[in-house]
This record gives structure tokens, C-alpha cells and sequence, in this order.
């Protein structure tokens, strides 16, 4: 059998509650039914799959693909992403920090952006930061979308000053903020003690590179 079929009758004996058989399928994969070439079936499958079920399949690719000496950062990339869309950013965490320990290199973007966008699921603005700096001291590249995140995350958790420096940074790199977003932390300024409000309308010392309107 295709590592297809045994991924598609897997998840369904798990969701019918077949227990033995869930077992039994992944004592057989595991014993070298599904062979090594046919991992790269197993990550397609996972590919195309429901959020609520890719993150099943990519899981278990990556522990197929550990056991068989087959571990690589583009698998651990994949099953990150495939667990920040289904929801399980606790698991998406997890795996990063594995893959910072089995990396062979040094960890890009595609893997940090993933990474912070699960810790916009759990409100971890701290940890959003940490990864923000991590990113910075590797001098890797961070979009539009990774401020965005970030300054979401940490408007989410009430550190509005944190999240007006962020959007100061992010226009100094000639970068907008969602417009949405802005508005909202401006709104949230409005709250803050008088002597900490200012206009951020564009940048301290006239750079008008990426002002909002």
C-alpha cells in the first residue's frame, strides 16, 4: 500500500474510534511498510488535506522522517505551518524549538514567521518579541506581515507602548502597518497617561518613508 492509502484509512479508524487498527497501521508504517521515497507521498497528502487533518498527517511524517534518519528544516517547517493553521499553536511551539535544536543551519524566515503567527494564537507577546529579536541578531528578513503580527499580538495583550514602538520601527523600515490595526493602537494610545501620548502620524527627525496616511 501507498503511504496515501495508509494516511487516509489512518485518519479514518482514528476518527471512527478504531483503536487496535490506528495501532496496528502505525506499528506497519513504522516497520518499513511505507518506504523512505515514499515520505515525500506522505508530506503531498498532508499538503492538500483539511487544516483539521494536515496537522495529523505533517506530525506524523516528521516522526517517520526522525525515525528513518530522514529529519530535514524544510519538514519541520511544514509541520509547523500545517499546526499553526489547524489551531495547535502549542504544538507548532514545540516543534520550533526542536527545530532550533536539529537545525543544521541557521533558522530563516519561513520558519520564524510560523513560528510568531502561533504565538498570535496564544497570546504570547513576550515570546512573539523574543523571536522578533532572534530574527534581528540572525539579520534574517521580516516582512509586513511578521510587524503585523507582533504588534497584533502585543495589542492583544494591552502593551500598547510596545506595540507604538513596534509601529515606529516598522515605518522606519519603510514598511505600513495594516491600516486596521493602526487605528486600533492609535485608539489605544488615546488611553494611555497624558505625558506618554504622542502623534504618530509619521517619524521622529522627518523620514516620511512608509507614513500611513
Amino acid at each position: 500500500p501507498s503511504a496515501a492509502s495508509y494516511s487516509a484509512t489512518l485518519l479514518a479508524c482514528e476518527a471512527s474510534g478504531q483503536t487496535a487498527w490506528v495501532e496496528q497501521l502505525k506499528f506497519e508504517i513504522d516497520d518499513g511498510a511505507v518506504e523512505d521515497h515514499e515520505l515525500t507521498q506522505l508530506r503531498t497528502t498532508g499538503a492538500v488535506a483539511g487544516h483539521g487533518d494536515r496537522w495529523r498527517l505533517m506530525l506524523g511524517a516528521l516522526e517517520l522522517a526522525r525515525k528513518r534518519s530522514r529529519l530535514s528544516d524544510e519538514s519541520f517547517r511544514e509541520a509547523v505551518v500545517a499546526c499553526v493553521e489547524g489551531n495547535e499553536w502549542q504544538r507548532a511551539l514545540l516543534l520550533f524549538g526542536e527545530a532550533s535544536k536539529e537545525s543544521l543551519g541557521e533558522l530563516g524566515s519561513s520558519m520564524y514567521e510560523p513560528a510568531i503567527g502561533a504565538c498570535q494564537q496564544g497570546a504570547c507577546w513576550m515570546f512573539a518579541l523574543v523571536l522578533m529579536a532572534e530574527m534581528r541578531t540572525k539579520r534574517a528578513p521580516m516582512s509586513s506581515e511578521v510587524y503585523d503580527t507582533v504588534i497584533n499580538t502585543c495589542h492583544a495583550g494591552k502593551q500598547t507602548t510596545l506595540s507604538l514602538a513596534l509601529v515606529d520601527e516598522m515605518q522606519l523600515e519603510g514598511m505600513q502597518p495594516n491600516i486596521d490595526l493602526y487605528n486600533e493602537v492609535l485608539s489605544a494610545q488615546e488611553l494611555l497617561p497624558a505625558k506618554r501620548r504622542s502623534v504618530r502620524s509619521g517619524h521622529r527627525g522627518g523620514n516620511t518613508r512608509g507614513r500611513s496616511p
